[in-house]
């Protein structure tokens, strides 16, 4: 198994092995206030040999600051074998978990997923609104 794509956004679902998501790509966090704490949502897509399919596994990730986790979460997935299945396929399966996490100061923080063997890690910033760059008007 491998995970092949992993990102932070607004919201996302899954539906009939498909990933839908809103608001995706997000790197940046801005809190007005530490201590405080945000929610995102974490969408990812696994990879499952055939002999992957039809047994459970277990689904970690937690959130890093400076070394340190801040936040644990954990879950599972299991995926039946479909009615037709071509010989070596590799099946496309979607993940979603909201979080919510504590921050207690600014910086560079990580979300990291394992499945198994199989680890994601999806980056991001957490600033002050007054570091908000804009572009020039003009």
């Amino acid at each position: 198994m491998e995970i092949v794509t992993a990102l932070l956004c607004d919201a996302a679902s899954t539906r009939e092995g498909l990933l839908h998501i809103l608001g995706g790509g997000i790197t940046r966090l801005f809190v007005p206030e530490i201590p405080g704490a945000v929610g995102v949502t974490v969408a990812a897509m696994a990879r499952m040999n055939e002999d992957e399919l039809d047994r459970p596994h277990e689904v970690n990730f937690h959130v890093e600051h400076d070394g340190a986790i801040v936040q644990r979460g954990m879950g599972g997935l299991q995926v039946n074998t479909p009615p037709r299945i071509e010989s070596g396929e590799r099946l496309l399966v979607p993940l979603v978990s909201p979080i919510a996490f504590p921050i207690a100061s600014y910086g560079q923080y990580a979300v990291v997923i394992e499945i198994e063997e199989a680890r994601q890690e999806v980056e991001f910033w957490v600033l002050h609104p007054d570091e908000q760059i804009l572009p020039p008007i003009g």
